[in-house]
């Protein structure tokens, strides 16, 4: 009996597609290990240092904060960032202490303290932004004592 021998070269083969399956792996492995290392790397990710904690009084600080019926405006023009707050009549609030800080949406690292000024019925200050998305907290309180805090995005071109 002869047995022919069959020319395979062309021909897909079990071992091109376990190289092709090995190759895609690779690549999909390789690439969510540098999304998670530059994700983990970016930001520290922490908000509170006791969730349990802060959640035992959200409730009562949302509510409190609610009963304010602050509203804020920020707008940023010339390299200039302005804070204006009003209440539920649209009369300006001036409130016993106010403080603000900016950084990227998506990185700690840029964050940085602003300098607040009182101009008529707001706040300025004087802050060159690149473009891009950018996140602002303001912490304020009160005449009474309410603590009022609230997080702006500003996207810049």
């Amino acid at each position: 009996m002869t047995i022919k021998h069959q020319e395979t070269s062309g021909q897909f083969s079990g071992w091109h597609f376990l190289i092709v399956v090995i190759g895609a792996f690779t690549i999909i492995l390789a690439a969510n290990l540098t999304l998670a290392i530059f994700a983990v790397g970016s930001f520290p990710g922490l908000e509170v240092q006791n969730t349990y904690v802060a959640s035992q009084t959200y409730d009562s600080r949302r509510d409190a904060q609610s009963a304010l019926g602050w509203q804020v405006t920020i707008i940023h023009r010339d390299d200039v960032l302005e804070l204006t707050i009003v209440d539920r009549q649209g009369q300006p609030v001036i409130p016993a202490s106010v403080s603000m800080w900016i950084g990227a949406a998506a990185t700690a690292r840029q964050d940085r303290d602003l300098v607040l000024q009182r101009r008529g019925h707001g706040f300025i200050t004087d802050v060159a932004l690149a473009s891009g998305n950018h996140l602002i907290h303001i912490d304020a309180m009160a005449k009474d004592g309410t603590i009022f805090t609230q997080r702006h995005r500003l996207v810049t071109r």
